[in-house]
C-alpha cells in the first residue's frame, strides 16, 4: 500500500491517498518518513526532484521537513541515528530424530 498522492504509474491500484480524497474526510496530506543514509543508498529515491534537497538538508543536528507541494511532505530524520546492537542469538541445535 501507498500513501501517494501523485503515484508512479503502475502504483495507482495499491495507493490508497485518492480513495481517502474522495471519502472528503478533510485535507489529505501524504507524509513520508524518511532516514538520509537509506536515501542515499536509494537507486529510486536518487531519480526524485526532491533528492538534491535529502543531500542537502540531511543533519545529524536536526530533523527537517521538505514540502513537496500539493499536500505531500517528506520528514527527514537525522543523519547519523545509530541502532542499538542487536544481540546474536545463536539457534538451538536440533536433537536428532529418534530410532
Amino acid at each position: 500500500m501507498h500513501n501517494d498522492v501523485a503515484p508512479r504509474s503502475g502504483f495507482e491500484a495499491v495507493s490508497f491517498a485518492a480513495r481517502m480524497k474522495e471519502l472528503g474526510y478533510g485535507p489529505y496530506a501524504e507524509i513520508d518518513v524518511l532516514v538520509p543514509e537509506f536515501v542515499a543508498l536509494s537507486n529510486l529515491a536518487k531519480e526524485e526532484p526532491w533528492f538534491p534537497l535529502v543531500t542537502k538538508l540531511a543533519s545529524p543536528d536536526h530533523v527537517a521537513l521538505i514540502d513537496r507541494g500539493g499536500g505531500a511532505y517528506i520528514i527527514l530524520l537525522k543523519k547519523g541515528v545509530k541502532n542499538p546492537p542487536s544481540e546474536k542469538k545463536t539457534p538451538p541445535k536440533k536433537k536428532p530424530a529418534g530410532r
